[in-house]
């Protein structure tokens, strides 16, 4: 189950967003950059399997996964406090993860309300095509990055924890 469900309405079950928070010390910030390393992913992009390792990282894919695809979610988000990322169901079997921010960077609640905003409207498109039409606007297909080198973020090895 999500921390948070963006419901399409108060009726109907079926969300267009969710949000995942976990603590700093179950899930370092250094967990975020171990997702796009090579024993995790393909040249392509691709998870290798979903039976790579026990650690942090594959538990942590595997809960997005289940909870877009149990709660048919286009968007959502993870935090563990320090940082916080998006990620966007690209189509029905890719996500795209957004780079990783410090809570403290101004583009977060800019991030964060746009994607509440993309949760209604993908509830009011008529169909699948305006949805997905959304989605590529805001995920352009050509600017999808699918390599195995770490994405730049906002972090920098050796920033002190805020919270320490």
């Amino acid at each position: 189950m999500p921390d948070f469900i963006n419901l399409a309405s108060e009726t109907e079950h079926n969300s267009r967003g969710v949000g995942e928070v976990k603590t700093f010390w179950s899930y370092p910030t250094a967990t975020y950059n171990t997702i796009f390393l090579g024993n995790m992913v393909d040249d392509d992009g691709n998870f290798v399997s979903w039976r790579v390792g026990k650690g942090l990282v594959p538990k942590m894919i595997k809960q997005i996964w289940g909870e877009v695809v149990m709660f048919n979610s286009r968007f959502g988000f993870w935090t563990n406090g320090h940082i916080v990322f998006l990620f966007v169901r690209t189509s029905p079997h890719d996500l795209t993860f957004s780079h990783a921010r410090l809570w403290t960077d101004p583009h977060v609640f800019l991030g964060l309300v746009g994607l509440s905003m993309a949760c209604v409207h993908a509830s009011l498109c008529p169909n699948q095509q305006a949805e997905q039409a959304l989605v590529d606007h805001l995920c352009p297909p050509q600017i999808r990055r699918c390599r195995n080198s770490p994405p730049r973020s906002a972090l920098h090895p050796g920033q002190p924890h805020p919270l320490a």
